[in-house]
């Protein structure tokens, strides 16, 4: 069975204090405090804000998507991507520790579904720990993007539908 290395707790713990005083919209600007904060580095990228971290994982890339000079999500893997591999339980296992994490430090989900948890933020934003199969992600979604998906979900419309064809 492959080994899935996950961020330490700590480390998830202060990434989630940073996300929970990001101010929306969060201008390109304030990036470049937020990378410095977490102390991450900046790479050149086109459409989004590319940074590597110092995790101790396979992938220590993160992404910072951009649309009309603001940026409206934070994309962080917390684990070891499994890309490949045959046995993923790994991943289900690095999941249920990294949603203990910031269970611990948010209190009780917003929401959620297998393999995705929700929490929401004061300040609007949305916090998901997601288990995309291979790798575990702790994303922050803009109060934009997360009052969205609080419409969506106002008005029954699934979480899970495919654009174009659950019309």
């Amino acid at each position: 069975m492959a080994e899935c290395h996950i961020v330490a707790a700590d480390r998830i713990a202060h990434i989630l204090n940073v996300y929970t005083h990001v101010e929306w919209p969060l201008d390109i600007e304030s990036v470049d405090q937020i990378i410095h904060e977490l102390g991450w580095t900046r790479i050149p990228h086109t459409s989004r804000i590319k940074v590597v971290t110092d995790f101790p994982t396979n992938d220590t890339s993160t992404s910072f998507l951009k649309e009309n000079g603001v940026v409206k999500e934070i994309d962080c893997y917390v684990s070891d991507s499994l890309f490949g591999e045959p046995d993923l339980s790994p991943v289900k296992e690095a999941y249920k520790s990294v949603w203990a994490v910031v269970s611990s430090v948010l209190g009780k989900r917003g929401g959620g579904r297998s393999g995705d948890s929700w929490w929401d933020l004061p300040t609007g934003g949305r916090v998901h720990v997601k288990n995309l199969s291979t790798v575990v992600a702790l994303d922050l979604l803009s109060r934009e993007y997360a009052d969205i998906e609080r419409g969506e979900a106002r008005y029954g419309i699934s979480p899970n539908r495919v654009l174009g064809q659950d019309e």
